[in-house]
Parts: C-alpha cells; structure tokens; sequence
C-alpha cells in the first residue's frame, strides 16, 4: 500500500511539473493572428459587372445607378483577430495572395503592412480587388504571411487562415432580351456591358429603350471616334419610337 501510495505521489508531481512547463511554453509562444468570418462564411463575391451606387431620380426619390464597365477597382475589408492576448501596442502583420491553378492573385492588392491596433481582440483591414482585364469568374485566395515566424504573430487556427474572394465580371443574356430587339438589335456581352456602363441602368422589358436609343447610338459613334484602333463591333438600330407606341 505505501509502496502504490508513494508511486502516486511521484504521478501527481510529475503532471505538476510537465503541466508548469507547458505554462511557461505558453507564455513565451506569440500570439496567433487570423481572419473572422463574414456573414458566418469566409469568402465572399463580388460582381464588377452590376456594382451601383445610391442616387436621386429627377422627383427626388432614390435609384440605384450602375456603374459598369467605369469601375476598375473594388475596395474592401476582411476582419482579423488575434488567438491570444490583447497588447498594449500596435503589432504587425502581412497578407498574401495564393499562387497556383485556378487562382488570380493578381486581381487583389494589399498594403506593404498591416498593423493590428493595440488593446484590441479584432480589427478590421482595407484590401482592394481589380477588375479582370477579360470576362469571366475569378477566385483570390488570401493567407498570411509568416516568414520563418520573424513577425508579431504566430499563425492562429488553421481553419481561420484563408479567405476567398469569388471574382465575377460578366453580362448574361436577360432572358426577354430578344423582345426588343427592335430597339436594341440582337445582343451580344459587350453590347449589354455598353447599355449599363452608359445609362447607368439594367436591362428592362418595361424600360421605354426608344427613349434612349438616340444617345446610345451617339454614345457608340463617339466612342468608336475615339478608340478607331479598338472599336465596339455591334450596332444599335434606328429606332426612337416608344416601347408604348403600337
């Protein structure tokens, strides 16, 4: 019985001491840094094609304008946090952009640094995605940085360390486009990016396009003016008469 007594004692003060040590390990470890996901997901998209600001319409009443082909940058945040202890300091970090098939880290740009501000658990980043130079879907995937562990932060959890962007730059077919073609012509993508880019709208079916076809065609004639070594290769019919008008 003393002998088995003795032999649990020698236990409990062998767990004492590894468990001290594993505190002391603890302390001396930097603490991790991470993303926090947004709308409980970590990625999110983004349509170039159909961005849209917030405008009045000539009785006063709010209308979204889009913006189309005009906008070339997107700019964004992502929401970091840290696996660990607040500081009493700023600290530094950086992000990077995943390389390898079916990515576009190209699409993304990032601040030469990142400081995580003092006394804080999270905090939130300016990034900013770029348009494609051609249409189609995209992904950036966004990661830390962490060379040889030199920086402020050790990594965080591992299912917190990635952050998709789903890129998209295009202008499907409206599915009752050919309903006007009479004043439209027949459609083509770079015909409806054209329509957004210029009007500052979308397609309609109840859109009076009559009212409109007049400075399209105008709008198409000065621009391929001024780029004849890249002009628009669709037209627009002449047709000024009212969608109304029977």
């Amino acid at each position: 019985m003393k002998k088995f007594l003795n032999l649990y004692i020698l236990s409990i003060a062998l767990f004492i001491s590894c468990a001290k040590e594993e505190i002391k390990l603890f302390e001396i470890e930097k603490d991790g840094i991470q993303f926090e996901p947004i709308s409980n997901q970590f990625n999110s998209s983004v349509d170039f094609s159909f961005q849209s600001i917030e405008e009045l319409d000539e009785w006063g009443w709010p209308m979204k304008s889009y913006l189309g082909d005009s906008i070339q940058e997107y700019p964004t945040k992502l929401i970091v946090s840290i696996l660990g202890r607040e500081m009493d300091k700023d600290r530094n970090f950086k992000l990077i952009a995943k390389e390898g098939e079916g990515l576009s880290p190209e699409l993304i740009e990032f601040k030469e640094n990142y400081v995580f501000r003092a006394s804080r658990r999270t905090d939130t980043i300016d990034v900013i995605l770029k348009r494609p130079a051609q249409r189609g879907k995209f992904k950036v995937d966004v990661t830390f940085l962490n060379e040889d562990n030199s920086g402020d932060f050790s990594l965080g959890a591992e299912e917190k360390l990635n952050f998709t962007f789903n890129i998209t730059d295009q202008y499907p077919k409206p599915s009752d486009w050919d309903g006007r073609k009479d004043w439209l012509g027949e459609y083509s993508e770079e015909k409806y990016a054209f329509i957004v880019t210029k009007l500052n709208i979308i397609y309609g079916y109840y859109v009076d396009w009559g009212a409109h076809n007049l400075f399209l065609r105008n709008a198409l004639e000065e621009y391929n003016r001024i780029n004849p070594g890249n002009p628009k290769n669709f037209t627009f019919p002449v047709n000024t008469k009212s969608i109304w008008v029977w």
